[in-house]
């Protein structure tokens, strides 16, 4: 009798677990921005074709061109989503970061979510792709960056704040032990902290568990109905995956400036792009260019501060 309370009360639970990725469903299913703003259909069309092996195809396209720094510059972008240009700008305006780069993990996260891939399938795919260890079990705070990330493309479409990190992890922290025996051991022995940071108990072949308390509310989303019937194809499994090394990366009006050629004037090249080729080679690579731009605006700021 014990035993079967105790069960009843762990189904209980599951039943209000994941209450803030639930919650941000919901939202999203409720927004009337969804339509309004057009960024969420646009996507859905955009994407809606797509597979989870095409989910696939696109990561082992990245893996070809990837420097390890986990951004790609508008000439990689093109080179791993195959797409018309007018949707490979509308894309990369919504999630680029200054027109310059993009996270390529936020842009995975994108093409999953908005794909036809059933739930279970998105869930295998996102938690691969968060998972450092790439041995098919995570820790709790991967999971947290998981469910920030999806939550922060949704509120990307509805024009609404994101989840902050801080809010993901205190919740998981919460509800993690009530989800995975595992879990709970694991912080019974080390901690709440250290289990949630550092315990890799959360083993990917038992996603049902994590699934089952916000698939009511993910089937409430635009996402989880069938796609727009005239959703462009996606490439072949096979396209791009002999694409060579990266050529360093441009934002996409550079790069339509530098398709022109021709010998003089740097070769259609921008003006910041020569600047960037002029300098050493650490400083050519676009991804530590930018960064050292953004050290430099700081520095700017903290000096005309009183």
């Amino acid at each position: 009798a014990l035993r079967a309370l105790r069960a009843l009360s762990r189904r209980r639970f599951r039943a209000r677990a994941m209450g803030l990725v639930s919650s941000g469903f919901a939202k999203t299913s409720m927004a009337d921005s969804w339509n309004q703003l057009g960024r969420g259909p646009k996507l859905r069309h955009l994407f809606g074709a797509y597979g989870n092996q095409d989910c696939w195809g696109v990561q082992r396209r990245y893996k070809q061109i990837e420097d390890g720094n986990g951004y790609i510059g508008y000439d990689e972008f093109q080179k791993l989503v195959g797409a018309e240009e007018f949707s490979l700008l509308f894309v990369w305006d919504l999630f680029s970061q200054q027109n310059e780069l993009m996270d390529v993990r936020e842009l995975l996260v994108v093409i999953c979510l908005f794909s036809s891939a059933r739930l279970e399938e998105k869930g295998a795919f996102l938690l691969a792709l968060f998972d450092q260890s790439k041995c098919s079990v995570s820790t709790g705070l991967e999971l947290a960056q998981l469910v920030v990330a999806v939550l922060g493309v949704l509120a990307r479409c509805t024009g609404t704040a994101a989840p902050r990190m801080k809010e993901a992890s205190q919740q998981l922290k919460e509800e993690l032990p009530g989800l995975s025996q595992a879990y709970a051991e694991a912080m019974q022995l080390v901690g709440r902290d250290a289990a949630f940071k550092q315990e890799r108990v959360l083993h990917h072949n038992e996603i049902g568990i994590l699934l089952a308390p916000i698939k009511n509310a993910y089937e409430r989303l635009p996402i989880s109905r069938a796609p727009p019937h005239d959703s462009p194809p996606p490439p072949p499994p096979d396209w791009g995956l002999n694409i060579g090394a990266a050529l360093p990366s441009r934002p996409p009006a550079a790069a339509k400036a530098g398709a022109g050629g021709g010998a003089g004037g740097g070769g259609g090249l921008s003006a910041k792009e020569r600047a960037l080729m002029s300098q050493g080679p650490q400083e050519a690579e676009p991804h530590l260019a930018w960064m050292k731009r953004l050290e430099e605006d700081e520095a700017a700021a903290a000096a005309q501060s009183p």
